[in-house]
């Protein structure tokens, strides 16, 4: 009786919420960004991102509310100078770049500057897994390349974790109901690395700007 029970309720809270769903306005579009990453201690690296986007409206009023989330394989990274000689004044580049798979989810709300343009914001959280990363040394002696004890999927040698999350926020327009320009601000709230870098703190900070055609 009591699964009886639990089955009929599970029906019932799927068949509401898929009614709420279709009940409201659901776009889909395709979105592209140049971005620069870096973290706390390091200097900036311009990377990318693209992928597709939804977008789901909460009413079909001229200002409302909207649910925003995404699929987007998005490239990271930072960089750094370092000395590699006992006399510190000999000193080299390193580099880091990391792609990620990465799933956006935020609320926000729009408001009509005009008939055609509208002004829009929206915040929430973003989860990423690494797909794969690489670091490496420039500009001084070619042995530390050689001997770079990080070389690899920096996602496989110990060195960085499979999984990041944190949050972002965004400002834009959007025009005629399809372009959108955005400019937005993310920022990790995980340390991404492992032991072996577990000194260090490399949690990401990204700002980026983006174009999105709603479909």
């Amino acid at each position: 009786m009591i699964s009886f029970h639990i089955r009929i309720g599970l029906v019932a809270f799927f068949t509401f919420t898929s009614s709420f769903i279709f009940a409201q306005s659901m776009r889909y579009g395709t979105v592209a960004s140049l971005q620069l990453s870096h973290t706390q201690h390091t200097n900036s690296r311009l990377g990318f991102s693209f992928g597709m986007k939804g977008e789901l409206d909460f009413s079909d009023n001229e200002n409302r509310a909207y649910l925003d989330f995404g699929l987007l394989l998005s490239a990271k990274g930072w960089k750094d100078k370092l000395s590699y000689a006992d006399d510190m004044d000999k000193f080299c580049e390193w580099k880091c770049r990391l792609y990620y798979l990465e799933v956006p989810v935020h609320i926000g709300y729009k408001y009509a500057l005009s008939e055609k343009v509208k002004l829009l914001s929206d915040i929430g959280p973003y989860f990423a897994v690494g797909l794969s990363g690489k670091s490496e040394f420039s500009g001084g002696d070619k042995s530390l390349s050689a001997e770079n004890p990080y070389e690899g999927n920096l996602f496989k040698n110990d060195t960085y974790k499979r999984f990041d999350a944190g949050v972002g926020a965004d400002i834009g327009v959007e025009i005629k109901q399809r372009l959108q320009i955005v400019i937005g601000y993310q920022m990790s709230l995980m340390n991404p690395v492992k032991e072996r870098w577990n000194i260090l703190s490399l949690k990401d900070r990204t700002l980026f700007l983006s174009f999105a055609y709603m479909f």
